[in-house]
């Protein structure tokens, strides 16, 4: 029997797609244990996975609740000193206490110690990613941050704003702590870190198809692109009551706005607020997904609903359309219910994944300060009332396979436990 570790230190929409590719991987005989932060040891145990915590419910707080991580030109500083550096050696321990003959680590990119246990202790090791942001490209250059390169920017202009961006930013945050931590395990250190030293040499796992990110040239040779990864079917089953009064608001008129918007904490009310208000003026019913009633209106229409949490692929294949921050379980959810979105990015792999969307043509995008009752009435009616992106959803509904996308996934993890 393989053991297969899978570490993270990102939030529920990091780990979602890694207790469903466990459970599958442990029915084909494999011993599965996600390493993450105890705030979801319950929900991993839940679904009959080995669990491991690494750190504790107050670094996650921090890290997840810290304001800066919704400011775009503040959220790698935060990445890096609270969500990196702190668990370099922490999680080299844990990768020491298995067996490196009998052992696969199938990490995040931004997980170097992942690095280092391949490199000094001889692990089997494949980087999986969820979006496409972090794979540079001067042909296809991402959107990183609040300000996108221009289409017309020559390549060798491209590579030169990656190395500035490396000088300037990357290595004199990163390279000084982690470059001591490599050297501590006897491995030299590395230059331009972003650019040598996030890809495994031996496999490179993209969670999103090719259709959604087109493979460039210069990503790594071993990169390949399996598709979206479902979220697991959730242990405690949705409340009998609730699901009841879903079902009779879904019933009760024409199918509704859902607004959701994720963790960025210091952003919901007025997002919502401006939702309730853009809603009604357009005489659309609407659902607001949030766990935290104290973040809507008070007194809230009969025809807007409010729920804590409902399965986004129970309730999406019923909405008109689905307003989001642009994270990439929401953003696949909406592309397999066919219905077009409306994203307001703000920072990390936000903006990079609103734009492809834009571009696909399934959907449009409002910068959060631009977020007034105005801007959103005009953007979902021309959302709403265009049928060639209609069309388009529902075309490109039909390329999303989450059954195939997890066994195409399985199956290349096999391949390099064996």
């Amino acid at each position: 029997m393989q053991r297969i570790l899978f570490p993270t230190l990102g939030s529920a929409g990091d780990v979602f797609p890694l207790i469903t590719l466990s459970c599958f991987l442990q029915e084909r005989g494999h011993d599965c244990t996600i390493i993450a932060s105890p705030v979801f040891e319950n929900m991993v145990h839940a679904s009959g996975v080995n669990f491991i915590a690494l750190g504790n419910e107050d670094q996650y707080e921090q890290l997840t609740q810290d304001p800066r991580l919704w400011d775009a030109s503040q959220a790698f500083r935060v990445v890096v000193e609270k969500g990196i550096i702190p668990f370099l050696q922490p999680l080299l321990g844990i990768y020491r206490s298995f067996d490196p003959l009998n052992t696969v680590i199938v990490s995040p990119l931004l997980l170097f110690a992942s690095q280092v246990a391949h490199q000094k202790y001889g692990f089997r090791f494949a980087t999986l990613q969820l979006q496409p942001s972090l794979l540079r490209s001067i042909f296809a250059p991402p959107v990183l941050g609040k300000n996108p390169l221009p289409g017309w920017l020559p390549s060798r202009l491209i590579g030169l704003y990656y190395r500035l961006l490396d000088r300037i930013l990357i290595d004199p945050l990163l390279a000084p702590a982690l470059n001591e931590f490599r050297q501590q395990n006897g491995l030299p250190p590395i230059p331009r870190i972003f650019q040598n030293g996030l890809f495994s040499d031996q496999l490179n796992i993209c969670l999103f198809p090719e259709w959604f990110a087109e493979p460039q040239p210069d990503w790594p040779q071993n990169t390949v692109c399996t598709g979206f990864i479902a979220p697991p079917s959730m242990p405690t089953p949705v409340p009998a009551s609730r699901e009841d009064a879903v079902h009779a608001f879904l019933m009760a008129g024409e199918a509704p706005l859902v607004f959701t918007a994720g963790s960025a904490l210091q952003f919901v009310e007025k997002f919502f607020s401006v939702a309730v208000q853009a809603s009604q003026s357009l005489g659309k019913r609407a659902i607001l997904l949030t766990p935290n009633d104290s973040q809507l209106p008070r007194d809230l229409p009969d025809d807007i609903l409010h729920l804590p949490f409902y399965p986004l692929d129970q309730l999406l294949p019923h909405a008109a359309a689905l307003v989001h921050s642009g994270g990439i379980g929401s953003l696949a959810q909406a592309l397999a219910a066919g219905i077009p979105q409306l994203i307001l990015p703000l920072t990390n792999d936000q903006p990079d994944n609103a734009a492809r969307i834009q571009r696909l043509g399934l959907g449009d995008v409002i910068l959060p300060r631009q977020l007034s009752n105005r801007n959103l009435i005009n953007k979902l009616v021309n959302l709403l009332n265009n049928d060639g992106m209609r069309q388009r959803c529902h075309e490109y509904a039909l390329r999303v396979n989450f059954d195939h996308s997890l066994a195409q996934t399985a199956n290349l993890l096999e391949k390099l436990v064996r």
